[in-house]
């Protein structure tokens, strides 16, 4: 499956779970945003950087699912994208353990581990 379908998948997944994606440039001047989890006005929304490459953006995705639904075994997932998810989970938990709580969460490049 290519990454293009997987990141179809997985945006319909995250409306699925009420997590709203939105892509927009975060490449602008003056602006130091990344892409990552947010709630606007009560609704979770993934404010995506649209000049990510689409694997980075699977990854992302597949993470913030991965990590805010505790109950992914209620909602139908291609079982391709359901391993992605649960791997993407165990990459991120494994990453934090050692902290003592999580705050927020910062999906990007920086906190993606190198394959």
């Amino acid at each position: 499956m290519k990454n293009e379908e997987i990141y179809s998948i997985l945006k319909d997944l995250s409306e699925k779970i009420e997590i709203k994606v939105v892509e927009k440039n975060l490449l602008l001047p003056g602006l130091r945003a990344k892409s990552g989890l947010c709630i606007v006005e009560g609704q979770k929304m993934f404010i995506m950087d649209k000049n990510k490459k689409i694997k980075d953006k699977v990854d992302m995705l597949a993470t913030c699912i991965g990590v805010i639904e505790k109950d992914l075994e209620r909602i139908y997932i291609v079982p391709v994208v359901r391993d992605l998810i649960l791997k993407a989970k165990q990459k991120y938990t494994h990453r934090q353990a050692g902290e003592k709580s999580i705050i927020s969460y910062t999906f990007d490049e920086d906190s993606q581990d190198s394959d």
